[in-house]
């Protein structure tokens, strides 16, 4: 290990099956999003995906099994969750624990970015199976262990 206040990294500390992901690109219910999936060895961990959200658009209520963080890199982003709405905005972080529904809309009148960070990697499966057929919204959301809302359709 590294003394602290040090700035070389020291490589022994990273194990050596990390592998870190290339990113894929989906749209995603009118939504572009870029993929970067990492883990340790065949097991994926860890899904930071930016989303570029055009005004009026969105990812309907859902959960998913694992903590996730919002992260507005520019614009405007209303993220709601059954108890109430916040609204964020550049630079602005919120987190969403595990199981928790929430969504979010970008309600203003330009583009925003948003980062989410998700710590199980099956959300990316998710977005991937959602992105090619938006009609089988439900189906992938079983199949990935994602929970929707009832009203939570393409």
């Amino acid at each position: 290990m590294t003394p602290a206040g040090s700035s070389r990294i020291d490589p022994g500390c990273f194990p050596d099956q990390v592998v870190v992901g290339l990113a894929r690109y989906f749209m995603v219910m009118g939504i572009d999003v870029a993929v970067r999936t990492e883990g340790i060895g065949a097991q994926s961990v860890l899904s930071v995906a930016e989303h570029i959200v055009p005004p009026g658009r969105g990812l309907p209520m859902h959960a998913v099994p694992a903590p996730t963080i919002l992260i507005v890199q520019q614009g405007r982003v209303t993220a709601r969750t059954p108890e109430g709405h916040i609204v964020l905005r550049d630079s602005h972080t919120a987190f969403v624990p595990a199981g928790t529904q929430y969504a979010y809309c970008n309600e203003s009148a330009s583009e925003a970015r948003l980062v989410v960070i998700t710590f199980d990697a099956s959300h990316d499966q998710f977005l991937q199976e959602v992105s090619m057929d938006p009609r089988k919204l439900r189906r992938a959301a079983v199949r990935n262990n994602v929970q929707l809302a009832d009203d939570a359709d393409a």
